[in-house]
């Protein structure tokens, strides 16, 4: 017999799928943890916050890059290296003509 809560069923031509959330999978270990162009300026987001995140990576723009205002891999990367994680500027990001 199957748990009730994972099963898969049809509804009305749909499928749903159940998943009791309630249970936990594993301990958080924020492996994945971090965001694209997620740092703006020194201060944008707040150190504290992101120290409680205990992020992994922040791929930023190149320095001087032109996709968005702030995030330069260089200005932000003391605080990701305060919260303990690295930052990475991707080769594309550094030619703005990039297909």
């Amino acid at each position: 017999m199957t748990d009730p809560s994972t099963r898969e069923s049809s509804t009305r031509g749909y499928r749903v799928l159940r998943v009791h959330a309630a249970t936990d999978v594993k301990v958080a270990d924020h492996a994945a943890s971090g965001s694209l162009y997620g740092l703006d300026v020194p201060g944008s987001p707040p150190q504290e916050l992101l120290n409680r995140v205990r992020p992994k990576n922040f791929p930023q723009k190149a320095p001087g890059g032109a996709q968005r205002p702030g995030g330069d891999a260089l200005v932000v990367a003391p605080m990701a290296a305060v919260a303990g994680a690295s930052v990475t500027v991707r080769l594309a990001d550094h030619m703005p003509e990039f297909p």
